[in-house]
């Protein structure tokens, strides 16, 4: 009876409750008295509290967003309606006045904002953001724009959904909107997404070769000629900090490296040359060729690369996508089509580093190795990265020169030992590999990485 009045579920209008299904933004419309603030505050509960007091929620980290500071303190925090006021004693939230945030006793954090102040949402993360009173901002736009690049934590992020597909669209002329149609068959397409704004996208004029993750790449410099738009250098502290995001791939759905540029110059109508380079970024070092050959499509990763709506258990599953200026209706000539499966390559794991043999006198072998993570890795404030996974776990396989599997087994550890028995067993003295991927329960086993044992 004591929890009866914190059972928000139970005791709340049909309109305050959050919709269901996959969504990324939920609105809230109502008059004065219409439990707006009570709602976000319940949702906000919703997120962070887990079944008991000390249990993890869905969210870490929430951006509580209000026209200005103390509105979001008297109203989100401190209102009768607010945070503070909706939880239950035992798993209250304490306010730190100096830091402008509660904290849970499970460790989630919501951090106060002032819409006045779109720069202060400038690097902060988070994996959830309640926004009050969105209309009246006089920054409205930028504050949106700045919130939604802080919004990448979590497994499924509300306005950044890791499994779902970005669309980068250009045309000359821009028709002012490119509008994206989807459908599991070859007709009933329904619209799915609009672009807004063009992206920024061009061709190689040169090789780009392969290089090293984590060091600067001080290679020769890519050329690179645009359809649009501009490129700018940046600082090293704004690369750290995520600028100058660029994909590079055939044209595909799948296969693109991420690379950052520091120093881009001008150097003819439309054409730059990218130097001093951080390769292989978000994970996509497993996607690093060789050679990117000369005619390879280029995308700068701004904010103009928006996601398409994809259902989590759609992914892997091919969708007819139609494409083309949203001020026209789906069946114009205009329109392209595409018979496309996307696997949600935002859920892979991260290919394992720093791999390690060790060799026992008795013949034994161990492998031990590094892991990395999809969330949260560039904080180095704790002992180890987050592990970003409902658990942690890796496929261990032994392959033979000609690719041939000969065992596979999963460990719970970074840790794998290959006795002298298991070697016999597999028929090997030595001349073999051994590969390791970690696996996700949502996508299965990431890249491998692997090491030869010499013969």
């Amino acid at each position: 009876m004591l929890a009866l009045p914190y059972l928000f579920d139970f005791w709340a209008l049909p309109h305050q409750l959050p919709p269901e299904g996959d969504w990324r933004t939920w609105v809230v419309m109502g008059g004065r008295g219409a439990g707006k603030t009570r709602a976000g505050a319940e949702w906000v509960r919703a997120e962070v509290e887990g079944s008991r007091p000390l249990d993890i929620g869905r969210s870490r980290r929430v951006a509580l967003v209000g026209e200005t500071i103390e509105q979001a303190r008297e109203v989100m925090v401190f209102g009768d309606s607010g945070i503070l006021a909706c939880s239950p004693p035992d798993r209250r939230p304490k306010w730190e006045a100096t830091r402008k945030r509660l904290v849970w006793p499970n460790g989630a954090v919501a951090q106060v904002f002032s819409a006045h102040e779109p720069e202060s949402l400038r690097g902060p993360q988070f994996d959830a953001a309640w926004v009050d009173e969105l209309a009246k901002w006089k920054r409205a736009e930028d504050a949106w724009d700045m919130l939604q690049f802080g919004l990448r934590l979590g497994p499924q992020p509300r306005q950044d959904v890791p499994h779902a597909p970005r669309l980068a669209a250009a045309a000359e002329p821009w028709p002012g909107g490119v509008a994206v149609y989807s459908s599991v068959g070859d007709s009933g397409f329904s619209l799915n997404s609009v672009v807004s704004n063009a992206a920024i996208l061009g061709q190689t004029e040169t090789e780009l070769h392969y290089a090293p993750t984590g060091l600067w790449d001080k290679g020769e410099a890519l050329r690179v000629r645009l359809s649009g738009g501009v490129l700018s250098s940046a600082t090293d502290e704004e690369i750290f900090a995520g600028a100058n995001a660029i994909a590079i791939g055939d044209g595909s759905s799948e296969g693109w490296e991420i690379f950052q540029f520091a120093v881009a110059e001008l150097v003819g109508e439309s054409t730059y040359v990218l130097s001093k380079r951080l390769r292989g970024q978000l994970g996509t070092d497993s996607d690093m060729r060789d050679v990117w050959p000369v005619g390879s499509t280029v995308v700068l990763l701004n904010q103009n690369v928006v996601q398409i709506d994809l259902q989590s258990d759609a992914r892997g599953l091919a969708r007819f996508y139609r494409i083309g200026p949203s001020g026209r209706p789906v069946d114009d000539p205009s329109y392209q089509q595409s018979h496309i499966a996307f696997n949600g390559v935002g859920l892979r794991p991260y290919r394992p580093c720093h791999l390690s043999l060790a060799s026992e006198a008795n013949g034994d072998i161990s492998l031990s190795w590094t892991r990395r993570t999809r969330i949260d890795g560039d904080i180095w404030l704790g002992t180890d990265v987050p592990l970003g996974e409902t658990s942690e776990a890796f496929l261990v396989r032994i392959i033979d020169d000609e690719e041939k599997i000969h065992r596979e087994v999963t460990v719970q550890e970074n840790l794998f030992h290959y006795s002298l028995a298991m070697q016999a067993a597999d028929g090997f003295g030595s001349g073999f590999q051994i590969a390791v991927a970690q696996i996700s329960e949502a996508y299965g086993p990431g890249p491998f990485a692997s090491v030869v044992v010499p013969g």
